[in-house]
């Protein structure tokens, strides 16, 4: 009998162990991953957050797991994003999860009944979230989320034996970029004269009527290499990215966003890419696109907006872009006057904006730069006319009479160019400067080949002035004479010829800047 009572009591002390093991708490081993994600970007899949359970236990009914991200999510979750699975079969968890999203946090709650979770072979999973890493800061490069719970009844605490799974590797800058052929970063040596013939025989036209033909003139390269695969991602890229039943939830991919600036109004810059394997900018995959846009200056920064339909996500792709500087047939260019104009061109990973989207989804990123530098340094062709000595008074006593020519006409074929005059008058002691230019004497602009322009400085001036004078003719050929003197009696006066500057924009000065040497 007290062998039969004590077998009795064995049973029922097994039971309830084995009852009590059944509903213990659940201990998660939780682990994330190393995926790579845009440092700039505000709408970054992190990797999944798999929690694994370790032990047979039960998660009770009013329980909430929290998983804090490093930054804001900046998608909509909902229950496709979690996956909860309770053993090896696999069988979904009874009572099914509520999922809900507040700045960084996502919680998810049991709160419809009790969920038993098999050693092992148990796990929770949450992917497809989205995460704001622009706001962590440039020098950010590990991303990680802090897994909590609370809710949970006595005993029945869920734990974690690695609350803080690294998520993501951040990358900043996202692609590196080089200008010309040159080492990286370096400027590109081209350089173009706005009277050098381009590979269609022509220059630039500054003709009131525009290009009488569309003229080619130079082209430089931009090569953007990717940082890590899948930095350049297409739409389908960033929507495989999803979870696939929230697919649709991604309306776009990542854009190039070529900014030019110094562009002189009339020109236009014309954007190419060769071809790039497992790519596809519109023209097909692996296939060259010579035009990608072709977008006139109107003398402000403007940008060019560039969009693929297919990457390789599995290599660092490496396109490479032509930028091509052209004058349209009719286009009326407006040139720089005096200095050298540097066209530079600013990459950057678009769209972007300050505030992320969650539904839809707008692929997108803060304010970058990926890379800049110089494509083109263009030097107006000019011809510098220097008159040592010029004089006036307002009493007519003395007065000097200047006639400039651009004498880009002649009978052997010479091609001129029509430009402006500009007039630089400096004092004998160094203490006055005067600039004169077509907004003071019409006849200064717009210079054509074969025409003189003649003056008087006291007519120009209307001051006593003595000093001397560089006139900065905006074409080829410039050539001048003075002549000074009494116009009040007759007498006869002193002429020269204007000394002639070699432009320091194009030629070395390293024998002297005169013609004459000195």
């Amino acid at each position: 009998m007290k062998k039969n009572i004590f077998l009795a009591f064995a049973v029922l002390g097994l039971a309830v162990l084995a009852a009590s093991t059944t509903l213990a708490q659940v201990q998660f081993q939780s682990t994330g991953g190393l995926r790579q994600v845009r440092g700039s970007g505000e709408t970054e899949v992190v990797s999944a957050v798999d929690m694994l359970a370790a032990n047979t236990g039960t998660i009770k009914q009013g329980t909430s797991i929290t998983i804090s991200y490093a930054g804001n999510i900046t998608n909509t979750i909902n229950r496709n994003n979690v996956l909860c699975i309770t053993d090896a079969v696999p069988t979904a968890c009874a009572n099914a999860v509520t999922v809900s999203t507040s700045g960084n946090q996502l919680t998810i709650a049991f709160s419809t009944g009790d969920d038993t979770f098999t050693a092992v072979q148990g796990r929770l999973t949450v992917s497809g979230v989205r995460v704001d890493i622009s706001a962590l800061g440039t020098g950010t490069t590990q991303v990680v989320a802090t897994i909590s719970s609370g809710g949970a009844p006595s005993g029945f605490a869920v734990t974690f034996t690695n609350p803080q799974p690294q998520v993501a590797a951040a990358v900043t800058p996202e692609t590196t970029v080089k200008f010309g052929t040159g080492a990286l970063y370096a400027p590109p040596t081209i350089t173009v004269l706005t009277c050098t013939a381009g590979p269609d025989g022509g220059s630039i036209s500054t003709s009131s009527s525009g290009a009488s033909a569309a003229q080619a003139l130079i082209s430089n390269t931009i090569t953007v290499t990717e940082a890590f695969p899948a930095a350049l991602a297409s739409l389908l890229d960033e929507q495989n990215a999803s979870v696939a039943a929230n697919k649709a939830e991604v309306t776009n991919g990542v854009q190039l966003l070529f900014t030019f600036h110094n562009v002189p109004a009339g020109l236009s810059i014309k954007l190419g890419v060769a071809a790039v394997a497992g790519m596809d900018f519109g023209g097909g995959l692996n296939t060259a696109v010579a035009n990608l846009a072709t977008t006139k200056s109107t003398g402000a920064d403007f940008t060019i907006t560039v969009k693929f339909t297919a990457t390789d996500t599995s290599v660092a792709e490496k396109p490479v872009f032509t930028a091509q500087l052209l004058q349209a047939k009719g286009d009326v260019v407006s040139l720089p006057s005096v200095s050298t104009t540097a066209i530079t061109a600013t990459l950057s990973l678009g769209p972007t904006g300050t505030t992320a989207t969650p539904s839809p989804v707008i692929v997108q990123f803060n304010t970058n730069t990926q890379g800049s530098g110089t494509l083109f340094n263009l030097n107006t062709c000019a011809s510098y006319v220097y008159f040592p000595w010029v004089t006036t008074a307002k009493n007519m006593a003395i007065d000097t009479g200047v006639a400039i020519s651009n004498s880009g006409s002649d009978p052997i074929g010479t091609k001129g160019q029509t430009g402006d005059i500009t007039l630089t008058f400096i004092s004998s002691d160094g203490s006055t400067t005067i600039t004169k230019d077509k907004t003071s004497l019409a006849s200064l602009g717009g210079v054509k080949p074969g025409q003189t322009v003649p003056f008087t400085l006291q007519t120009l001036l209307g001051v006593d002035f003595q000093g001397y004078l560089i006139a900065v003719c905006n074409f080829q050929f410039g050539h001048g004479v003075a002549f000074i003197n009494n116009p009040t009696i007759a007498s006869s006066g002193t002429a020269y010829v204007g000394l002639e500057l070699i432009n320091p924009r194009t030629v070395s000065t390293v024998n002297g800047s005169e013609t004459l040497g000195n």
